[in-house]
């Protein structure tokens, strides 16, 4: 009967286990609580004068689940994530009262407005990382003038419907907040390749598509004026400040390591070569 040799199955088993650990990049996920507030903000005519205060329609920050693939070695990070909202006003209705060659004419507005997909996702594609002696840790380093962890810009999706004269005029919009949101720069191990240790989360966001009071300045969504002769315009940010805002922060958070299906293998392959060297002993 042929035997094992146990000299050969010890290097199998060495040669498993180093198999194991030369994988490079490594898979890490997390979940973490984000606080902040979104407002997406919607400016309108009023008798031919933008209504001041606008339409705000606001959102809060809940859950952010992400993964990160982080290779020490070659020196990279990438960030895959979402962030999920709930929205206390998405959909708002305004009175609107025109005069029109000395009538006044009224309508109803209702406008709705969400992230486009309802919650933020993000990649942030593969960085490079450097070793800051000060943070003993990896961190994304400075790109020019901008954060190096930026989401990029934020699609907004919406949809006005106009009652007035008897009529309804219905459509819908998209426009996208500036990018000013960042995820995370800095990732530590602490000796423990199993846990990642992430910080520097945090961020504000501004759609500041022009400053003044007047329609020319804003983002036109919408213009047009109805049979009886009221006019809806419909513009990014509100008359008192043009803007759309976002701020979001998160404390450090850690992340744990995903095993690969490969690593997984590899370890039930180390299991089963100590098993057989268990039984040859006997």
């Amino acid at each position: 009967m042929k035997t094992t040799n146990p000299v050969s199955l010890s290097f199998l088993l060495c040669g498993v286990l180093t198999l194991a650990a030369t994988g490079q990049c490594q898979v890490y996920s997390l979940t973490a609580s984000v606080s902040g507030v979104a407002e997406m903000s919607l400016g309108f005519y009023q008798g031919g004068s933008p209504a001041i205060g606008g339409i705000n329609a606001n959102a809060n920050f809940g859950i952010l689940t992400e993964t990160i693939y982080f290779d020490p070695l070659n020196l990279t990070v990438r960030q895959v994530g979402s962030v999920a909202m709930s929205y206390s006003n998405p959909t708002n209705t305004r009175a609107l009262s025109q005069t029109v060659g000395g009538q006044t004419v009224t309508g109803q507005l209702i406008t709705g407005q969400k992230f486009t997909g309802g919650d933020i996702g993000f990649d942030t594609g593969t960085l490079p990382v450097v070793w800051d002696n000060t943070l003993h840790a990896f961190r994304l380093p400075p790109t020019g003038p901008s954060h190096p962890a930026l989401i990029g810009k934020i699609p907004v999706s919406g949809s006005f419907s106009l009652d007035t004269g008897g009529q309804n005029y219905a459509g819908n919009f998209n426009y996208q907040i500036l990018d000013d949101l960042q995820v995370f720069s800095v990732f530590a191990t602490n000796s423990n390749p199993a846990l990642l240790t992430l910080s520097g989360f945090g961020g504000n966001a501004f759609n500041n598509t022009g400053g003044g009071f007047y329609y020319s300045d804003h983002l036109n969504l919408t213009d047009f004026t109805a049979n009886n002769g009221l006019r809806l315009s419909l513009y990014t940010g509100n008359a008192s400040d043009s803007t759309d805002s976002i701020h979001w922060s998160a404390g450090p958070a850690s992340a744990t390591v995903v095993p690969e299906p490969n690593s997984l293998s590899l370890a039930g392959l180390a299991v089963s070569a100590c098993a057989l060297l268990r039984r040859r002993k006997r």
